[in-house]
């Protein structure tokens, strides 16, 4: 093999193993905080990709997922939401959540430590997983 064949041949090695340590370094060291960016829209499709749970108090529903047909999923409705606003909070796509619905969002979620039997059903009968 001659000098410049073999020179452009570590010259390709060095570079895929460049590539190889920087895509190590975005998946182990950086995901998290790639995960909790705010301008992340996958983070937002997938929350709403998920039916979160339901909020009531004295048997009335306050707030419960709607499933649509559009780009997310399910869309949180509240019937009605001059009354119990400032209990329950908001969950919106723009103005991320408040009240209730930020207060118990892993209960919300499903994400909870106190759901993962269900979490635990939900995957072995291949449901999709739902909010507490």
């Amino acid at each position: 093999m001659n000098t410049s064949l073999r020179r452009i041949s570590v010259m390709i090695m060095a570079l895929i193993v460049l590539l190889l340590a920087n895509a190590t370094l975005t998946q182990v060291f950086t995901a998290d905080g790639l995960r909790s960016d705010p301008r992340n829209q996958r983070v937002l499709l997938d929350e709403y990709s998920r039916q979160r749970g339901q909020i009531s108090a004295g048997g009335q529903l306050l707030a419960y997922s709607v499933s649509t047909e559009g780009r997310f999923r399910f869309l949180r409705t509240y019937p009605n939401p001059m009354t119990y606003a400032p209990v329950t909070g908001f969950y919106s796509l723009s103005y991320s959540s408040s009240g209730l619905e930020r207060a118990e969002d892993t209960v919300l979620n499903g994400s909870d430590q106190r759901l993962f039997g269900r979490r635990l059903a939900d995957f072995f009968t291949g449901r999709d997983p739902r909010g507490g």
